[in-house]
């Protein structure tokens, strides 16, 4: 799946637990990376559940020219059973696909008869979405025969979700995505057409996998992937002696004596380094200690990217 990135709504922080996974040099920096478990901001209550995913959106009512209704009708019919695949994947909870036509309506007393007849715990409802060319600009360069302008384009994904309770408020949002797609040389950036977003159908399911996961990482416990930088130059240079021989106990021992130093900065250095060490071996709760510890000290960028992992536990 290609990368995409929220823009600009941001579904809230994340808490990680942590698996082994492998460490690698790069220049004459060292890191470790591992696979990450994400919990949910906002769990879903304990108990088994049944689920049902349905679409609110009436894509006929937006006037799209035919073949465009026809590609967001069947987009988010894919993006109901990609949710449902996922969530099945993360949890053991029914899931219930609602396929009827027209989409089903979402008023608060309709939904919950409806939920009641399936004995549904949850719903969760498509209620928008929008897949575009987004002109991010145009460079203008000097040619021996004039101008040439080229213009850049994102492909933007939106979709909007309801999570509807049986028995508690519900949780609305929209989530837009965007990814940097192509570039083409145009004669005027005002008058440019984009590319065309039935031609990209492939593209954009990327971006509803991508855009799937962010809504759903915010309910479900999902798996990440985590870079961590050690500190190695200098006094902590035996650390990466340390790594290049896989003996990590050495390495968090090297760190941990030279956490007593007197200089704050490498002080702190020394104790993320025990941060990410424990990390690597699993060892959360000192993984969470040493962090404090090093902020405490010096407010690391590091140390301060690593701890929005830890900071909810």
């Amino acid at each position: 799946m290609r990368s995409f990135r929220i823009v600009p709504h941001r579904l809230l922080g994340l808490l990680i637990a942590l698996a082994l996974s492998c460490t690698f040099p790069k220049g004459n920096q060292t890191y470790l990376s591992t696979m990450v478990t994400v919990y949910p901001a906002y769990p879903l209550e304990a108990g088994s559940k049944t689920i049902v995913l349905a679409n609110a959106f009436d894509v006929q009512a937006m006037k799209y020219r035919d073949n465009k209704e026809k590609q967001f009708q069947q987009l988010i019919e894919h993006t109901l059973r990609h949710m449902n695949g996922e969530i099945k994947k993360r949890s053991d909870a029914e899931v219930l696909i609602e396929d009827r036509k027209p989409t089903i309506k979402i008023q608060s007393d309709s939904l919950k008869q409806y939920m009641s007849q399936l004995n549904a715990t949850h719903a969760i409802l498509i209620t928008a979405f929008n897949a575009y060319f987004d002109q991010t600009e145009v460079v203008v360069t000097e040619t021996e025969s004039g101008k040439n302008r080229e213009a850049f384009y994102d492909l933007v994904v939106e979709i909007g979700y309801d999570l509807r309770y049986s028995n508690q408020p519900g949780f609305d949002t929209l989530i837009s995505l965007r990814k940097f797609h192509s570039s083409r040389s145009v004669l005027s950036g005002l008058l440019a057409a984009g590319p065309n977003i039935v031609s990209n159908t492939e593209d954009v399911v990327d971006g509803i996998h991508a855009n799937v996961n962010a809504f759903l990482k915010n309910f479900f416990v999902q798996s990440e992937s985590r870079t961590r930088y050690l500190f190695t130059s200098g006094t902590l240079n035996p650390v990466a002696e340390a790594i290049v021989l896989h003996d990590y106990e050495t390495a968090l021992n090297v760190s941990k004596e030279v956490s007593s130093t007197p200089d704050l900065l490498l002080a702190a250095q020394a104790f993320y380094n025990c941060a990410a060490l424990s990390e690597y071996k699993r060892d959360y709760g000192y993984a969470r200690h040493y962090l404090q510890e090093a902020l405490k000290l010096y407010p690391l960028q590091e140390a301060r990217a690593m701890w929005i992992d830890y900071e909810h536990q």
